[in-house]
């Protein structure tokens, strides 16, 4: 079954989904969020009924797509935040049917999801590698690539720290959250997946509105 991974239905799925209880501000940052970020392409590079994992899923907004568009069997979607875990696993619970596996995790690294990591065929990381600190960053990218299979992709998708527009997305982090993020540019992130031994599948940049997007699939050598 071939579904619209375009923005606007995108966003009609989500505003379908998101319970109404939800505050406003929380259900609008879902439902508007595939006007801001490339979500129908980081979906396309996704094979049907995968075994996904999720790490930053937040809320769960990207993993409710990949559920409903049919790309996942099974998903184990990870979020530091025990709140943002919480939400993510009522929302993904809302999507499941009967066939498919749905596992949330509290924890900010690969480690607490080292089991699903192993099984997985695909794992997402969508605008969470800015967040993480900067000395860490390539350490976090190689503990996830040893875990991964030979044969897993790993779809990247963040903000370019090289395009003039990054002060948009700073902005953003700050006025929401607070955060301070530390962005990579294309080819830093690049470097650092090489450099955990994970071949590039494929990239692109693009950017939405003020925001400038990257998206680098890897993958895992078999052998």
């Amino acid at each position: 079954m071939t579904h619209d991974l375009r923005a606007g239905s995108l966003s009609k799925v989500l505003r379908n989904l998101t319970p109404s209880d939800w505050p406003i501000v929380r259900k609008a940052l879902v439902v508007f969020r595939p006007y801001i970020a490339p979500l129908g392409l980081l979906l396309e590079q996704i094979p049907p009924d995968s075994n996904v994992v999720d790490i930053g899923c937040g809320t769960g907004a990207l993993s409710a797509l990949i559920l409903r568009t049919g790309k996942a069997s099974a998903i184990c979607s990870m979020d530091p935040d025990k709140q943002s875990a919480d939400v993510a696993f009522r929302l993904l619970a809302r999507v499941q049917n009967g066939s498919q596996s749905i596992t949330v995790v509290c924890g900010d690294s690969p480690s607490h999801v080292a089991s699903a990591l192993v099984g997985a065929g695909v794992v997402v990381m969508c605008d969470v590698l800015h967040h993480i600190p900067p000395n860490s960053q390539r350490n976090y990218i190689k503990e996830i690539a040893d875990f991964m299979t030979p044969g897993a992709l790993l779809i990247l998708k963040d903000i370019d720290a090289s395009s003039p527009f990054v002060w948009a997305n700073r902005l953003h982090d700050r006025v929401l959250s607070g955060a301070t993020g530390h962005e990579l540019t294309l080819s830093a992130a690049r470097d650092a997946g090489v450099s955990a031994g994970l071949l590039v599948a494929h990239e692109r940049s693009m950017r939405i509105l003020w925001y400038p997007h990257y998206q680098i699939v890897f993958r895992k050598p078999i052998n």
